[in-house]
C-alpha cells in the first residue's frame, strides 16, 4: 500500500473504493475549525505527537460544532498510513486510541461509520494483530451499519499477507454467500515472491469453486 502522505487529503478518485473516500469536500473543509487544519498540518510535517494529537482531536469532538465523521475519518486514515517519525513512532496505535475517544464521545454528528471501523481494522492489520481486527469486524456487523465492502477486503487482504490463505478463503466464501463476490476484484494481486504468487493462485482457485 502506498505511503504517499498527501494523497489521503486529495479529492476522491473514481475507483471502486472512492465511495469510502476520506477526503472532505471543499465546502466542508472551509467550515472546519482551525484544529482540523492544525492536526493535518502537523501530521503532514511529521511533527504530530501523541499529546498534541489527543488535544486537537478532543477539541474537534467536543467543540461547539462537532466535526463531521467524514472529516475525522480523513485524519484517522492519514494517521494510520503515516510513516514513523520522531514525533509519532506508531501512527496506527495512535489512530486506535483516537478512535476510542471518538467512540466514547457518542456525538451523533461524529459517530463512527462503517468506514471508520474499516480504518480501525486496517490499523490492527498493520500491527499484525488480525485477531483484534476480527473482534472489531464482529462489532461492525453488530452495529446495524450494514455489510461493509472495505472491511471485508481489509480482513481478507490481511490474512493473505500473513500467509493465512485458508482463513482468507473462509471469509471470501462468506462474502460469496452474501453476494459480495465482486469485491474480490478490489484485492490487488501480489507482484513479488514465488510464495505470494502460489498463495494467490490457491486463493483464486478456491474462489472459483
Amino acid at each position: 500500500m502506498s505511503r504517499r502522505r498527501l494523497s489521503i487529503f486529495a479529492s476522491s478518485s473514481s475507483s471502486a473504493s472512492s465511495t469510502a473516500s476520506t477526503s472532505a469536500p471543499a465546502n466542508l473543509v472551509r467550515a472546519l475549525p482551525p484544529a482540523y487544519a492544525m492536526f493535518k498540518q502537523r501530521l503532514l510535517s511529521r511533527t504530530l505527537g501523541h499529546d498534541v494529537a489527543c488535544q486537537l482531536f478532543d477539541g474537534l469532538l467536543r467543540g461547539a460544532d462537532p466535526v463531521p465523521t467524514r472529516a475525522l475519518n480523513a485524519l484517522l486514515s492519514a494517521l494510520a498510513r503515516a510513516p514513523p517519525s520522531a514525533a509519532c513512532s506508531d501512527g496506527p496505535s495512535l489512530a486506535i486510541e483516537l478512535f476510542k475517544r471518538m467512540d466514547r464521545c457518542a456525538s451523533p454528528l461524529a459517530a463512527p461509520t462503517g468506514y471508520t471501523y474499516s480504518i480501525l481494522i486496517d490499523c490492527y492489520r498493520r500491527a499484525h494483530r488480525l485477531d483484534l481486527g476480527l473482534v472489531i469486524f464482529g462489532r461492525l456487523l453488530k452495529t446495524g451499519l450494514g455489510q461493509n465492502v472495505v472491511a471485508y477486503n481489509t480482513i481478507i487482504d490481511g490474512f493473505f499477507k500473513e500467509g493465512e490463505v485458508d482463513k482468507a478463503y473462509d471469509l471470501f466464501r462468506e462474502m460469496k454467500n452474501k453476494a459480495f463476490h465482486r469485491m474480490w476484484s478490489l484485492i490487488p494481486q501480489p507482484s513479488i515472491g514465488c510464495a505470494s504468487q502460489r498463495q494467490w493462485t490457491k486463493l483464486t482457485t478456491y474462489s472459483a469453486r
